[in-house]
């Protein structure tokens, strides 16, 4: 507990409440240091099983022979069966702390196919229950909270200061209870990221529910992935952004309908994820800036595409714009030629926001 000030106007009232916790955990595989984690001290066991089991270094919970950990120390512990390599390229992510992962690559996952439906009132009443269950985030705010769910009920919650954390405490602890993750909603408090996405579509779960926003790269994925993400889950509404996994009671509400043909991709964009004024991805603001100043500015279009070198694309498990790339754009603007530079500009926009539209060749 902590004591602190509370102002609101011109009043002042000291209170005594809990502050949500945090500590590192550093974690141990074979006598290895594999990594620090900033979490919550609470089911650090399952963060430990679900974050080794999310990276591939386990596939099983009976690869672990030992695991001890100690939330003074900050320090876990863990003997497998069988010698392993760890990994070591990381990748930033966006998680709360800055979370970070290593083997999560899309192209390993299989498109989900799942006859799982989910009425939006079971979503919104699951989302309440989450909430109702997340004791931690009723005593100190500050916290994010994730649950696996059926239709019906919550099978696990797990709270963390970090959303990513949240997620592989859930997956840990399932392993630990031998409670299979496939078929099942997985609900967060927190923004579905790509990473977040890709997490859920490794655990075999076709539903993502958030009461906040998925990011655009996660809106992609789960497109390719089979994945159905909802967001700003309320009791009366929710937003479906990917996906066939919400059914309606009665007759859905009247949409336009997608041109015949149209893929997946397309309807996305047509949809407006691609297309709004106001985003929140960055790169597909440096893509439209390197497109609009090709021929005019070559040093922009150079600005632009070293900044895109240096963001990663999980659909390519790369660099948005390569080196090679870059270089050969570059090549191409300094020889008049920037109508060549601009196919492989829209290469490498398909690979980061794939698109099969035959009335639209790039970014706008």
């Amino acid at each position: 507990m902590r004591t602190y000030l509370h102002i609101k106007g011109h009043r002042v009232e000291e209170v005594v409440g809990e502050v949500v916790r945090e500590q590192p955990l550093s974690v141990f595989v074979n006598g290895e240091k594999f990594l620090t984690l900033l979490c919550s001290p609470m089911m650090l066991e399952a963060l430990v099983v679900g974050y080794l089991w999310m990276e591939k270094v386990i596939t099983d919970l009976a690869e672990i022979t030992d695991l001890q950990v100690s939330p003074v120390d900050g320090r876990a512990e863990v003997t497998l069966s069988h010698p392993v390599t760890l990994p070591t390229e990381r990748i930033l992510t966006s998680g709360c702390g800055g979370g970070i992962t290593f083997r999560i690559d899309h192209r390993l996952f299989p498109r989900l196919d799942s006859r799982l439906r989910v009425r939006p009132a079971d979503l919104g009443a699951r989302m309440k229950d989450l909430f109702d269950a997340a004791v931690h985030y009723r005593r100190s705010r500050g916290i994010h909270g994730a649950a696996l769910a059926d239709g019906d009920r919550l099978i696990l919650v797990a709270e963390d200061v970090g959303r990513h954390n949240a997620v592989d405490k859930i997956k840990g602890e399932a392993l630990r209870r031998g409670i299979p993750t496939e078929d099942r909603v997985l609900f967060s408090t927190g923004r579905v990221s790509s990473e977040m996405l890709l997490k859920a579509a490794r655990m075999g779960v076709p539903i993502v529910a958030s009461r906040t926003s998925p990011t655009e790269m996660a809106v992609a994925l789960a497109e390719q992935l089979g994945v159905t993400v909802c967001g700003y889950v309320r009791p009366d509404s929710l937003n479906v952004y990917a996906g066939s996994g919400v059914v309606f009671d009665g007759p859905p509400p009247e949409l336009e309908g997608p041109p015949a043909g149209e893929t997946a991709e397309a309807r996305a964009y047509r949809r407006g994820f691609r297309q709004k004024s106001k985003r929140d991805d960055y790169a597909l603001d440096l893509f439209h800036e390197a497109r609009a100043k090709l021929g005019t500015d070559d040093a922009r279009v150079d600005q632009a595409l070293r900044e895109l070198s240096r963001l990663y694309n999980p659909l390519a498990d790369g660099p948005i714009v390569d080196l090679g790339t870059r270089a050969r754009i570059m090549t191409l603007l300094a020889e008049g030629r920037p109508d060549e530079a601009g196919v492989l500009l829209d290469q490498r926009y398909r690979l980061y926001a794939p698109i099969d539209d035959a009335e639209r060749s790039g970014p706008p």
